[in-house]
């Protein structure tokens, strides 16, 4: 092979190398959805595909990071960290008069309105 060519191989290698190693760590995997009771806001938690390699106690699945996004429309009103995925089970989502607000606890509380987040 000329030089040109094996430059060009290891330089397409080296670039699905580093876009597999980016998917690892990429907040991907579906763990939950929960949607607003009026059914316009949607709550999808994601967690890291690597995480699927470390591992925990029997029982402790839900026991990693998650990224949590709210979506209103299908377009997205912020996103959160949560230390834990099981966090995303305690959203409460407040729609009353006329202040819109989902809430994690310590964590993230988004303005459903302004489709903003403040995480905590």
């Amino acid at each position: 092979m000329r030089f040109r060519t094996k430059i060009a191989v290891g330089s397409g290698l080296l670039a699905v190398l580093a876009i597999l190693i980016a998917l690892l760590f990429a907040p991907i995997l579906e763990h939950s959805r929960r949607q607003s009771p009026d059914g316009r806001f949607l709550a999808v938690t994601r967690t890291q595909p690597y995480r699927l390699f470390v591992t925990v106690m029997p029982g402790g699945g839900s026991d990693k990071p998650a990224l949590v996004t709210v979506y209103r429309d299908g377009r997205s009103c912020g996103s959160a960290w949560v230390e834990m995925a099981w966090f995303a089970d305690d959203l409460r989502w407040r729609l009353e008069g006329n202040r819109r607000e989902a809430e994690i606890r310590l964590q993230a509380l988004w303005n459903l309105d302004a489709c903003t987040v403040r995480a905590d």
